[in-house]
């Protein structure tokens, strides 16, 4: 990415947010963060994605911001002096979402199959795979 566009980014990232601060009133309680901003290499789009929460909230949140777009886009028009000023499309930042899921577990394939694990042999398998750098978790159950 070039320099010219980071700096663009930067820019549409702060205007917007005052913006959001100014003109856009959300529900008592509700946080919309603009998280980062894509513009495009020919200045003619840019993705805004902002974080939302709570999470209950983003369906609202997204709908307020897009009906409000004709506004947020002619005020960003007039704050800013380009030749060509890009179209502003909103998205939710999934980035909070993501990191409430918890990570997959993985486990050595063949000590699943060879049913080695738990055992003492397994565990003693576990952990000289976890010394030659394997990725490994070690899991625990009851009889």
């Amino acid at each position: 990415m070039s320099k010219r566009i980071e700096q663009i980014n930067a820019l549409l990232q702060q205007i917007i947010a005052e913006i959001f601060i100014e003109n856009i009133e959300f529900e008592p309680g509700v946080l919309a963060t603009i998280t980062r901003v894509d513009t495009a290499a020919d200045l003619g789009h840019a993705k805004i994605f902002i974080s939302i929460l709570p999470l209950a909230k983003k369906k609202e949140v997204l709908d307020k911001i897009k009906k409000s777009v004709f506004e947020i886009q002619k005020t960003v028009f007039s704050k800013l002096t380009m030749a060509h000023v890009p179209r502003l499309h909103f998205f939710a930042d999934e980035t909070e979402e993501e990191a409430d899921q918890p990570p997959p577990v993985k486990v050595l394939e063949e000590e699943v199959l060879q049913g080695h694990v738990g055992d003492a042999e397994g565990d003693t398998r576990l952990d000289q795979s976890r010394r030659h750098g394997h990725d490994v978790c070690r899991l625990q159950g009851g009889r």
